[in-house]
């Protein structure tokens, strides 16, 4: 059982920023990582792809959503299952009114300003993105480096993307 005062030990929340339409405001470390990652998307000088790492259940799908929301132009967020999808579209829509869905598993084939996807499902249409300037990924260490993978297959038809990745693994095993 928790103790009655268990909440006081969390971070309070930044009261006056970034507070969407559902009253959910971020946490400072949240409010970090959106400022940190808006200034990457806006700055000419920076091109080289960036992480943002960020443990467990610190609020990724939040920090994902907060950042999309705030971005011009046309926004891509893949995550590597339909789970994460479904988690980050959810917490996307409480800050937006609308995103869509590009997802053979989801049974949708949607694109709009932001859009959440699976690599599997948008690799072999990946020239359907080519006005997207900016790509988030969750779960950043799934995705393979290579050229050959689908993800490496996907970017070289896309360089134009700007490539934002969410971990809380921040690096690779290799097996």
């Amino acid at each position: 059982m928790l103790p009655d005062n268990w909440h006081s030990k969390a971070a309070p929340p930044i009261k006056g920023i970034f507070i969407f339409k559902n009253m959910i405001t971020l946490r400072p470390y949240q409010h970090e990582c959106v400022e940190r990652g808006l200034h990457f998307f806006k700055s000419d000088k920076i091109q080289k792809p960036k992480i943002i790492v960020a443990p467990t259940a610190a609020g990724k799908s939040i920090i994902i959503a907060a950042i999309a929301a705030k971005l011009e132009g046309n926004v891509l967020v893949l995550q590597p299952s339909l789970e994460l999808l479904e988690q980050n579209y959810s917490k996307f829509c409480l800050y937006e009114n609308h995103a869509e869905i590009y997802s053979a598993s989801a049974g949708k084939k949607n694109i709009g300003k932001v859009t959440f996807a699976t690599i599997g499902s948008i690799v072999k249409v990946a020239d359907i993105f080519s006005e997207f300037t900016a790509l988030i990924i969750d779960e950043a260490h799934l995705y393979p480096p290579g050229q050959e993978s689908m993800f490496g297959k996907f970017l070289k038809q896309n360089p134009q993307l700007k490539i934002l990745g969410l971990t809380a693994t921040p690096f690779r095993l290799k097996t």
